[in-house]
């Protein structure tokens, strides 16, 4: 039987125990094997989906090659040395449905700097927005923040934050909803913009600060916000969990080698103009490490030949996402079979 366990999946628990319990025991009885799905990116460790498996298998004596997690966190399935079988998914891969001949790459306007757009909160974003609006250069900035945290923030997040930046609540309730590029969306953003409007976009700015969903280390996996910049051409910083670049992307090439679909080579990350070392912080202090980077480009007028001195990292980049998606694509027929998309986008299956 497989799972869809994204109800059940939090990002530092388990929901509905008893009820996730009872769909695993019921398909280990009926098939003697199960296979936990999910769209979301979680860390399997951190949310305490291998100890609760474990605590189930030890009860039940079953063998665990019968346990299988499909994740699209790539340190799950390439650096863990996980207790489960672990295969890659691509349910959540932005790639499958990316038409790029919409994409326009046209010159920067200089309109504006940089980019940074967010949906919905969580710690980096949180503070991201906070360093936004208190930024010296902020009348330079293209950006947005859907997310209402008066109307639903949730406490986990809202507690860190908190811990980490001791800020008074009333500095967090400044931060309003807004939008530079368009209407104010309810989170989850469900309604994408268009190649055309992303293409008016992305002609105003020289570099985006990329906030990934995922911001705990150990957790991470390619989305539709580090595809954007990359696809326009702009160069960016990449706001993820401590050590992504190093730890994920660095070592890529060999990981192509068990995707099967991803070309050989890797990320570059623009490193003869942005310094590489603020992938050692994660959390709030990567976030202050960007916009430091940020200010120093802008206060030096490095920003001004940007797309100039990181052009060669910025062409790599390109082509390697094209041929990427282009992998994806001459095999769509075989990842609709492997990955069963019309199944997955049921709320919840069981099969």
């Amino acid at each position: 039987m497989i799972i869809d366990i994204q109800r059940y999946w939090g990002e530092r628990e388990i929901y509905y125990p008893g009820e996730l319990s009872s769909k695993i025991i019921h398909s280990m009885q009926t098939d003697g094997w199960v296979v936990l799905r999910s769209k979301e990116i979680r860390g399997a460790e951190l949310s305490g989906l291998y100890s609760f498996l474990d605590q189930l298998r030890s009860y039940w004596k079953w063998d665990i090659n019968n346990i299988t997690l499909e994740t699209g966190n790539l340190y799950d399935v390439f650096l863990n040395q996980s207790r489960y079988p672990v295969r890659l998914s691509l349910l959540s891969e932005p790639l499958i449905n990316t038409c790029t001949d919409i994409i326009e790459h046209r010159p920067w306007n200089k309109e504006k700097t940089y980019g940074m757009f967010i949906g919905r909160a969580n710690v980096t974003r949180i503070r991201a927005a906070h360093r936004h609006k208190n930024f010296e250069f902020r009348e330079q900035g293209l950006t947005s923040f859907n997310h209402d945290m008066d109307y639903y923030t949730d406490p986990y997040y809202l507690l860190e934050y908190l811990q980490q930046t001791n800020q008074p609540i009333s500095e967090i309730n400044d931060i309003r909803p807004y939008s530079d590029i368009g209407p104010v969306q309810t989170p989850p953003i469900t309604h994408q913009f268009s190649g055309k409007e992303w293409n008016k976009v992305y002609e105003k700015i020289a570099i985006e600060i990329v906030l990934e969903t995922a911001e705990d280390e150990g957790v991470f996996s390619m989305t539709e916000k580090i595809l954007r910049p990359i696809l326009y051409k702009r160069p960016f910083l990449l706001i993820a969990g401590r050590g992504v670049i190093n730890d994920i992307w660095k070592k890529f090439d060999s990981f192509s080698k068990e995707t099967k679909f991803a070309p050989p080579g890797t990320l570059k990350f623009f490193e003869n103009v942005i310094p590489i070392e603020y992938d050692s912080d994660g959390g709030i202090h990567r976030v202050d490490y960007a916009f430091d980077i940020l200010h120093m480009l802008i206060r030096t007028k490095k920003i001004n030949t940007i797309l100039e001195d990181c052009h060669a990292d910025i062409e790599h980049n390109y082509q390697y996402m094209m041929q990427y998606i282009q992998n994806i694509k001459e095999y769509k027929t075989q990842y609709k079979q492997m990955l069963d998309l019309p199944s997955w986008r049921k709320p919840q299956f069981d099969e």
